[in-house]
């Protein structure tokens, strides 16, 4: 009944334990030689078997750590890929702090088997919704992921955000630019007027991914916490517990990768030289040191230098160089 516990995650050729064992030999290369991944489950794995009567049967932390440290292993670094195995094996069971491998599957195996039911359009709703939320909550004026230009409202009294979508991160600056200029240009059938009113917010490729690992994590943890709460799903108190736990740090995850998901912004200025009446200036937001955690608020930071609240005299003559046609 083991073959498949094994196979998985400790011996096999794909084996869980040996992605802890790689994490490790990058983080510390003079560990490479010990496995530590493999050699953590290995021994857990032969704890597996009997117990003492009256005890459940698997092995207490303390002990574990016990038996595995050494003159080239010290208790942090057990103790660091114990935590690596719990959140990475399969069939590796924790309870009452106590650690076994049993054939049957836990909150990870259930979790990544509903990862693999998630749609990626269902995962984008998800980031979407988060978006939402935080414009929302900050009462923002934003555009979000528009499909046309004539999604972008023309003739607004007021300065606008356009925040781009998914596709927008796949785009190299040429094509990223072609996109921005063509919302810019038109809207609709005919000409945007009010060109200077908008900024574009980018995502980067990094982030997005983050946040659908984020998003497709925390669906998959509610499914399962629902299957739990119909009955469809028998688990522990313990899991029940964990799978709590693991909702909220994946909802967490979800909202620090979106506050993170726009990395630029795109916004026209007045051009002074060439026949062209602006041009496109790129504000690097991964640069700049933001007091909001919005995704707005921080976009706004970013833009201080461009867009006021208020109309000084140095901006009156600034205005007035752009000439009669702007």
């Amino acid at each position: 009944r083991y073959w498949s516990v094994l196979a998985a995650d400790v011996a096999g050729e794909g084996a869980r334990a040996r992605d802890v064992d790689r994490r490790f030999e990058s983080d510390a290369p003079r560990l490479a030689h010990l496995r530590i991944g493999t050699r953590c489950a290995t021994a857990i794995m032969l704890y597996s078997f009997g117990a003492r009567q009256g005890e459940e049967r698997g092995v207490l932390e303390g002990d574990l750590v016990q038996s595995l440290i050494g003159p080239e292993i010290d208790r942090s670094t057990v103790t660091t890929c114990l935590h690596d195995l719990r959140d990475e094996l399969l069939y590796l069971h924790y309870t009452g702090r106590r650690y076994r491998f049993e054939p049957r599957p836990n909150l990870n195996l259930l979790i990544a088997e509903e990862e693999k039911r998630i749609e990626s359009e269902e995962v984008l709703a998800r980031i979407r919704g988060r978006l939402e939320s935080d414009l929302a909550a900050t009462g923002a004026r934003g555009v979000l992921w528009p499909l046309d230009p004539a999604a972008i409202p023309d003739r607004v009294p007021a300065f606008q955000v356009v925040y781009l979508g998914p596709d927008a991160a796949e785009r190299d600056a040429a094509a990223l630019e072609s996109l921005v200029e063509r919302m810019l240009e038109s809207h609709g059938a005919g000409h945007r007027e009010y060109r200077n009113a908008l900024a574009f917010a980018v995502p980067g490729r990094g982030p997005l991914d983050d946040a659908r690992r984020a998003a497709r994590e925390t669906i998959a943890i509610e499914a399962v916490r629902k299957q739990t709460k119909d009955g469809r799903l028998t688990v522990e108190r313990e899991q029940r517990e964990q799978l709590d736990e693991r909702h909220q740090g994946a909802t967490a995850k979800l909202v620090g990768a979106v506050e993170r998901l726009y990395e630029a912004i795109l916004i026209p200025v007045a051009e002074r030289e060439g026949a062209r009446p602006y041009r496109l200036e790129r504000v690097d937001l991964r640069a700049q040191v933001a007091s909001s955690h919005s995704v707005h608020g921080r976009v706004l930071e970013a833009l201080r230098t461009h867009v006021f609240e208020t109309l000084t005299p140095a901006r009156l003559v600034a205005l007035a160089r752009l000439g009669s046609d702007r």
